[in-house]
Formats: structure tokens, sequence, C-alpha cells
């Protein structure tokens, strides 16, 4: 379902960018396009990975998650969201980058993780380095995401960058993001930690 629901966007979005479908926008289709493809790309590989690991397929909420970030972004874009409404790019670099962190801290936490051979590793080391690999890859991300714009503006003249601190404040709002999750998450280990050893 969400596997489909990923591709009718970005099959929406190229019809719009080659003009079959007419719908104006803010930025543009390509850098769109390329966030919502590389998204479908990282969730494929994490679920084939998973499968591999796990015997079964990436849980549905994963895409749904991964999805749901998409769409805030397209959404902004194509109802020109961001011109609007200062705060909605806040909030969008905020809730999107919450989302990542705490989906790539499931994901890591689930499998990834196992690939590390500490004895320290009880529950709470185990979780203290899904966090930090967790938000180091959703930081990662955010700086790629970036340097796209970036290459789209100088490429096509485009202005996606926005202002001059533009990129500042999306880079800061990134780590607010991420730092809600990891508080959220931390939380909610606190208050309901219990003590397993991981092997």
């Amino acid at each position: 379902m969400w596997r489909g629901a990923m591709a009718a966007l970005i099959a929406f979005e190229l019809l719009c960018a080659i003009g079959v479908v007419r719908v104006s926008l803010q930025f543009t289709w390509l850098g769109l396009i390329i966030t919502a493809a590389a998204g479908w790309a990282i969730v494929e590989t994490v679920g084939l990975g998973y499968r591999k690991q796990k015997g079964h397929p990436l849980p549905a909420s994963i895409w749904a998650i991964v999805f749901f970030g998409l769409a805030m972004d397209a959404s902004g874009d194509i109802l020109q969201l961001y011109g609007r409404f200062l705060w909605w790019d806040r909030a969008v670099h905020v809730s999107v980058s919450a989302i990542a962190c705490f989906t790539l801290f499931l994901v890591v936490n689930a499998f990834w993780i196992d690939g590390f051979r500490f004895a320290m590793l009880m529950r709470r080391g185990r979780m203290k380095l899904s966090l930090l690999l967790a938000a180091a890859g959703t930081m990662a991300l955010g700086a790629v995401y970036e340097i796209e714009e970036y290459t789209e503006d100088r490429l096509f003249g485009t202005n996606r960058l926005g202002p001059g601190v533009d990129t500042a404040d999306d880079l800061f709002l990134n780590l607010v993001g991420v730092a809600a999750a990891v508080a959220i998450i931390l939380i909610h280990f606190v208050l309901t930690r219990k003590r397993h050893v991981v092997e």
C-alpha cells in the first residue's frame, strides 16, 4: 500500500515535470523528484537488508512514516505553503528530521546493531549506539539535501537555497528535530527501562 502511494507520488511529480499535468510550483519538480526517489531508494535498500536479516518485510509503518515526510515536503511546494507561511518550512524541517531520526533508530536497533559484538552492549549501550548512528545519519541526510538544493540552483538558476541564512536555519532546525526525537526515545526508555543483556 505505502509503496504504491510513494510510486503514485513520484509518478504525479514526473507527469507534472514533463507538462502532462499542469500544476504551478513554488520551486522545482526536479527537486521534489530527486527527494522522493532518494527516499524510496533508501527504504527499498533498508527493506532488502531487513528481509535478509529477519526473514520478513520491513514493517509498513516505516513506509508510512517516510511517505508522510515526503508528502509534507511536496504539499508545501505544490500548495506554495513555503512562501505563504514562514513557519511551514521550519515545521517541515523539524518534523521530517524527527521522523527520519526515529525511523533510522528503529531500523538500526532492529538489525544493524547486531553486527556490533561488544560485551558492554546491554540494552542501555545498544540504545545509545543506535541513537548516535540515527542522529548522525539524519544530520548527514539533511546536509546532503542542502547540497542538492545548492547544486540545483547552480545548474538551473533556481532559488531553492533561499535567502542568505536559510541553509544555516535549515540545518539548525534539522538538529532541533533530531534532538526532539532523541529526547522522546530517552524519556520512553527511562519510563519503561528493563535490564536485558543483548548477548
